[in-house]
């Protein structure tokens, strides 16, 4: 009588042979996880956007979207912390409730920043960015990277708010006014 492979064994053969299989999978699992959260968010921005009240256009606004040659759908919304601009084709602006008890040069401050996103399309760069960073979730070089990219954006937009209103000291009680609110991912924050 000669004994078989004792189960442990066949399971570390099986193992063995089809490894590249089960990375396979954990690998698709974690994308399909981080694109889920990313449509979750957009669709959380959507539904924000269609329950955020209409605002206005001011003659303000119309003037800056003139100077920066953007423009976008306004709305203020209850429960929103920061501005948050969103948006390729139809880009929107969303406003928390308390944009409007900010002084109006605040007020014109946070207006250049979000459409200078929209001028520059940074939506469009996000969704990009946020899939590479989906397809390559388990890499934290990956992660990094892509932050720093963000972060960057986010320095250049506001060093073309400051060149626009040429008010910098008004800019920066703009980013302290939401400096303690939380951001709504993944979209553009305005701090």
């Amino acid at each position: 009588f000669v004994a078989g492979p004792s189960a442990g064994t066949r399971l570390a053969r099986h193992v063995r042979s089809n490894w590249a299989a089960y990375v396979g999978m954990v690998l698709a699992a974690g994308i399909a996880v981080r694109l889920a959260w990313l449509l979750a968010g957009i669709w959380r921005l959507q539904r924000l956007r269609r329950t955020g009240e209409l605002a206005v256009a001011s003659e303000g606004y119309r003037e800056l979207a003139a100077l920066i040659e953007a423009g976008a759908e306004i709305r203020r919304v209850d429960r929103l912390g920061q501005p948050v601009t969103f948006g390729v084709f139809k880009p929107a602006v969303l406003l928390p409730a308390s944009f409007h008890t900010l002084p109006e040069g605040v007020q014109r401050a946070v207006l250049a920043h979000e459409l200078g996103h929209v001028r520059r399309r940074d939506w469009a760069w996000v969704l990009v960015e946020e899939t590479i960073r989906a397809a390559f979730w388990f890499n934290p070089a990956m992660w990094w990277l892509v932050s720093r990219v963000q972060s960057s954006r986010e320095e250049v937009v506001d060093e073309l708010t400051v060149q626009v209103t040429n008010a910098r000291k008004i800019y920066l009680e703009a980013l302290v006014a939401f400096a303690d609110q939380p951001t709504l991912f993944p979209a553009m924050p305005f701090a």
